[in-house]
């Protein structure tokens, strides 16, 4: 299972990188934008946080395939090595998949909302699909089965294309999205913290500490 951060905010990536297992940021035209800084000096910040092994998902901002390509073009330079160019699920994105595919692009297809979709960019040859789970939820579909769906086709025909979930609520939507078959989340800053969270680890560390000071006086492990 591979984990994302979904933020444009250094600092913010900074402080997960230092904490959590991560494969990488993802990043869109509307988190970016929050930060108030131009693509050239956002994407190489990230880029010198996360390191030139890390991936580095950012958006194109372009509505039809020929702006899609140049936009991809820009972006590569950049961001540097290992960056997935995302590219929306629309009829010109699909045509924009094929062209970078072709090109040596990794292709991340987003705004998924259905199976459909995500079969055509994976007959695309793209490196993810991410299908926003929760915004699908609030739209009356069911995003945990969208993966489940996607999950099992791509598996039938052989598919190496990954599911990228992404759109949460909570961990627990997290959580039944990885059992269904995504094969990488990315997740804002707070859900990852989230997902480490919980009472009974809380109160099982607490026991051992005060167990410990009460024998031996000190939560050190050894004398100094």
């Amino acid at each position: 299972m591979r984990f994302l951060v979904d933020t444009a905010d250094v600092e913010e990536i900074r402080r997960a990188f230092e904490t959590y297992p991560l494969s990488g940021v993802t990043t869109n035209p509307s988190s970016v934008a929050r930060q108030g800084l131009e693509l050239p000096r956002v994407l190489p910040a990230i880029r010198q946080v996360i390191g030139a092994d890390a991936e580095l998902h950012v958006q194109v901002t372009a509505s039809d395939a020929p702006g899609m390509v140049r936009d991809a073009h820009a972006l590569s330079e950049l961001a540097g090595g290992h960056v997935f160019v995302k590219v929306p699920v629309t009829r010109d994105g699909i045509k924009a998949m094929r062209r970078l595919v072709g090109e040596g692009f990794a292709v991340t297809a987003t705004s998924v909302f259905a199976a459909r979709q995500a079969f055509l960019a994976g007959a695309a040859g793209v490196a993810y699909v991410a299908p926003y789970v929760n915004r699908l939820d609030e739209a009356g579909g069911r995003g945990e089965a969208l993966v489940r769906d996607i999950a099992t086709a791509f598996a039938g025909e052989g598919l190496a294309t990954v599911i990228l979930a992404a759109s949460f609520r909570d961990v627990d939507q997290v959580e039944r999205c990885c059992l269904a078959g995504a094969g990488a989340c990315t997740l804002p800053p707070a859900l990852l913290d989230a997902l480490v969270a919980h009472s009974l680890t809380e109160d099982s560390v607490g026991s051992f500490e005060r167990d410990w000071v009460a024998r031996f006086g000190s939560p050190a492990l050894l004398e100094r």
